[in-house]
């Protein structure tokens, strides 16, 4: 409502103005007719003026607004990855049984270019992920991803996740498989059917997380050089990560 009047308040003020302008310029030069030519004149480029704002003007603050959400889905992407998507990520890769991927990933470092990058997305989109997940490592699993519920909900929530589906893909992922192992009670006793669907859904979580770390190390790599060097020593791909240098 507030912000309703102060519209009204703004075009009237606006309009207030024009009228005491063509008002003082017939005061001073007594000539309705140029008057009236310009105010034709203008009502003749208000369109093309109302196209220029539309087309233009607009499109490029949307490109920026755009650009500002992504901005901000990636950090929300950092922050997952800093907080436990890492750790869960190493978990979840030492139970890979794709050595060749996994020699590849561990090798990311400041020599990498986008085309490096985009190579090792395609190579872990292509293979089909197979982890070999026994009783003790969903245990593991379960116990990381209950510490992190709440997190993983409130990423969820966030706005500006958006801008970026496969991210959201990833997160409802990660938290299928934190339901599902949070809904059982004792993992020491899984079935082998039960199993099986446990294995899966951390291998569709697992997949996503790669490619989503992929994309944030390309990410930090072109856009934050000091973060991605953090990010290449904690890699997690890598069997012993050493923060020091």
């Amino acid at each position: 409502m507030f912000r309703d009047k102060w519209k009204k308040r703004y075009a009237l003020i606006l309009i207030a103005v024009s009228l005491v302008l063509y008002v003082l310029h017939f005061l001073i030069f007594h000539d309705t007719a140029f008057i009236f030519r310009l105010m034709i004149n203008n009502l003749a480029f208000a369109p093309i003026s109302v196209l220029f704002v539309t087309l233009f003007i607009n499109e490029i603050m949307d490109i920026r607004n755009r650009q500002e959400r992504i901005q901000r889905s990636y950090l929300a992407l950092g922050t997952f990855f800093h907080e436990m998507g890492t750790e869960l990520l190493y978990r979840l890769s030492r139970l890979d049984t794709r050595k060749e991927v996994l020699e590849e990933a561990s090798g990311i470092d400041e020599s990498w270019q986008e085309k490096d990058f985009e190579d090792l997305k395609k190579t872990m989109a292509s293979g089909e992920i197979c982890l070999s997940c026994g009783r003790e490592h969903l245990a593991s699993l379960s116990a990381l991803l209950l510490s992190e519920k709440d997190q993983i909900v409130q990423m969820l929530a966030n706005p500006a996740l958006k801008e970026h589906d496969f991210l959201t893909d990833m997160l409802w992922s990660v938290y299928h498989l934190c339901m599902e192992l949070l809904s059982r009670g004792d993992l020491t006793s899984t079935t082998g059917r039960d199993l099986d669907h446990l294995e899966k859904d951390a291998e569709r979580a697992y997949g996503l997380l790669c490619i989503e770390w992929i994309e944030y190390m390309k990410h930090l790599k072109e856009e934050y050089p000091y973060l991605f060097s953090f990010a290449s020593r904690t890699n997690p791909f890598r069997e012993e990560r050493k923060v020091t240098l």
